[in-house]
Formats: structure tokens, sequence, C-alpha cells
């Protein structure tokens, strides 16, 4: 599974979107033009609907986090184009002499607006191991003129990562991992996406929109949100897959509040066993569960390793939603036993559909090459208005959307 992506709290944006590149065609079979005109024209339509529908009435359930504010030295307010960092001009040359297409080469920002820090998660082709893919960069840390400097903070059997700085200044989260094959029936009938909606449970208006659309979404529903356990058990009712959104503390709690029912790294014993419990009894038809917030808790082995506990007595898969990139969460899944996964895209950290459609592209691409491919979003007015085209872009395109428990899972990753 891939390794961690952009930092998201709260259900609130904090922006991903790759990069385009003109450098290379993608191997997967690319939609007309015009159908991506007439997707986000339906889009921006149904979207002004929406929000008149949906966010000018009354709501229940949790109060939205404001967007925080950041510069946007990745992209070129003006015109809309994405303007490449020096530091990713470098490594995009890597890139193209290891042979690695761009469609494996997967860009997402930690801030609003596609700012600084980036990720880039990189898929290396058969041809290319780890090692060769490691001394390059570490190669170009050594050219004195480039100002660069990179420090490995996770290295695995088939994964590595690095931290890369320019004058000092953090800029680049480089994972790098081997490509891994699946066993021929996993791929027999063609790839699948697995698409989560965090946040629900407050918003009846978004709940019956979403059952209308007849579209395989997984229902990620926070604990104590209004009407959750009432919509669990009729979105179960109509063939739709329930997970438990968990709240958990977060890195910058108090000020980011996951609610009144989260686990924080404070709780000790018996009360955290009893949170969790509570959490999850609240949804009896859930078959898995993901960390809502959570950049402290899921890199916290202790409480992590309770969560798994009680998920594992429950027979429940995780998802980790990758809110921080030391997150413990999937690797104690996986050393307990459970079927687990990492979130591989958050397809609306930046609301616009525009930049949903990308991401989705992103996921769809992802899909392709390794056989499926995990996305989070939100309730969103944007989200929810696109996501019948998007549906249709991918079934059209030979992409199944089908549920998490549905998905296939590496004996190792």
């Amino acid at each position: 599974m891939p390794g961690p992506a952009a930092v998201h709290e709260g259900g609130r944006p904090r922006a991903e979107a790759m990069s385009p590149s003109n450098r290379r065609r993608s191997a997967g079979p690319r939609r007309p033009k015009i159908l991506s005109r007439n997707i986000l024209v339906m889009a921006l339509l149904a979207g002004v609907g929406l929000a008149a529908g949906i966010w000018l009435s009354p709501r229940r359930g949790v109060a939205p986090t404001p967007m925080a504010s950041a510069p946007v030295p990745a992209e070129d307010a003006a015109s809309g184009t994405r303007v490449p960092s020096p530091v990713e001009s470098r490594l995009q040359v890597i890139w193209d002499d290891l042979g690695v297409p761009p469609e494996r080469v997967v860009r997402s920002s930690w801030v609003p607006a596609g700012g600084f820090p980036v990720t880039l998660e990189v898929t290396l082709p058969k041809n290319v191991n780890l090692l060769a893919a490691s001394r390059a960069l570490e190669a170009l840390a050594r050219d004195s003129s480039a100002g660069v400097g990179i420090s490995w903070v996770r290295e695995e059997t088939a994964l590595r990562q690095a931290e890369i700085s320019l004058d000092g200044v953090l800029t680049h989260r480089v994972i790098l991992r081997e490509e891994k094959e699946f066993t021929a029936p996993q791929l027999l009938d063609g790839p699948k996406v697995a698409v989560i909606m965090d946040d629900l449970g407050g918003d009846e208006r978004v709940f019956k929109l979403l059952l209308d659309m007849a579209i395989p979404i997984t229902m990620a529903m926070l604990p104590g949100n209004g009407q959750a356990r009432r919509m669990a058990q009729e979105a179960h009712a109509r063939g739709l897959e329930i997970m438990v959104h968990m709240p958990m503390e977060p890195r910058d709690y108090p000020s980011r509040n996951p609610g009144p029912r989260a686990l924080k790294v404070s709780m000790e014993g018996q009360e955290a066993l009893k949170l969790i419990a509570s959490q999850l009894d609240e949804f009896p038809w859930a078959s898995g569960a993901n960390n809502h917030m959570g950049s402290r808790l899921t890199e916290d082995p202790q409480r992590m390793g309770m969560v798994m506990e009680m998920l594992a007595a429950r027979s429940m898969y995780f998802v980790d939603s990758l809110t921080s990139p030391r997150s413990v969460g999937y690797t104690l899944a996986r050393q307990r036993g459970l079927k687990a996964y990492r979130r591989d895209v958050f397809l609306d950290n930046a609301r616009s559909p525009e930049r949903i459609l990308e991401q989705f592209q992103n996921l769809m691409r992802l899909a392709r090459s390794r056989g499926y491919g995990i996305g989070i979003c939100h309730p969103y007015p944007e989200t929810v208005a696109l996501l019948p085209e998007l549906h249709k872009l991918s079934t059209a395109e030979g992409i199944r959307w089908v549920k998490v428990s549905e998905l296939p899972q590496e004996s190792s990753q």
C-alpha cells in the first residue's frame, strides 16, 4: 500500500493536487477533452444548487473548521498554471533518468492551495530497484551548487522515505516504493476504486442525496454526531458499507478539536478501552474503521494498539487516513492480523471541481497501475455534486467502484 501523503485533519481542507506533466503520456486511457469540460460545467452548475440547498439551510453536527491560510508557491494565481519548484525540477530529471513514468509519481501538498512541503509518492518500475533510486537522490544532495539536503526518515525492505530541504527549509517528502504484484485472481475483474466519505452523520440532506445516487460509497460515520446511528442503519439496509470514523487527538489539539468523544494520548488503560468500545458499539453494522484527525494519536503505539485489539475482536478492518506520515496504525493493524489499508488520495482537500477531478484522475491512474486505489472525500457541496459524474467517468473507463471490504489485500506491504 502507498505510504504517507497529504496530512488532513478533521475533514477540513489541506490541499492535495498532483502537478500535470506534459513530458510523457500516461500509459492508461485518456478521456476526450470535451468530456472533461462537460463534467466541470455540469459540476459547477450542480454545485451552485447544492450550495444553496445544503449550506444555507440549518445544519446539524460538527461545525466546520476554518481552512488555514498558506502561501501558494506552486501555482501561478493569474493563469492557474502550476509552476514546478527548483527542487521538483531537479527531481523530475531523476525520475526521467530512472525511467519512471509520470503516472507513477503522485504529488500532494500538506497545506491549502498547493503549498509546501510537498509529498511525492513514487512507485518504481520493476526494472528500477530501491537502492538505485535512493542513490540518485543522494547524488542530488552531494551537489553543493543545488543547496539541497536529504535525510532518510523511514527505511523498509520495499519502501524508503526521505525529507528534502532547500537551504535548510523542508520542501519535499519523497516516498520511494518498489512495485509489488498481486495474484492473478485479484485482478481478473479489472481495476477498482473504493471511495470513502468521511464526517457523515450530521447532515440529513447530504445523506439522502448520497442514498439517492445509488453509488457504492463507503460511509464513515462520526460517533455521537447527530443522527449518525440511524443513518448508518438505513445505509446498511440499502447495501452500503459503514465505517466508524474514530475521533482521535490531533497534533495541534485543542486549537483543532476532534470532538468530546475523541481518544487522547493522555488516556490510560480502561478509560481508553471503554471509549474505543463505545465508538465501535454505536455502529454494530460497521465493517471497518478509520481515524478522524489523529495526527498525534496515530503515532502512539500504545493507544493505537488498543484500537487494533478492539477491531480484531470484532473482525473489522482498518484504513489509515494518514493524517501523519509517522502513523503506526497500518503497521500495527497488519501485525495483529487485521485486513488493513492506507488512504491513497484525498479527493477534495481543494474543493474546486477542477481539483477534485484532477485528484480523481490520480486515483484512477493508481488503480490501473496497481489494481486498486482508495480515495477519501467529504460532504462538501462541490464533492457531492461531482460524485455521479466521477462514477460515470470511471465506469466508462472500466474502473469499478467497490466497498473497502471488497478490495484485495496484499500478503505483504
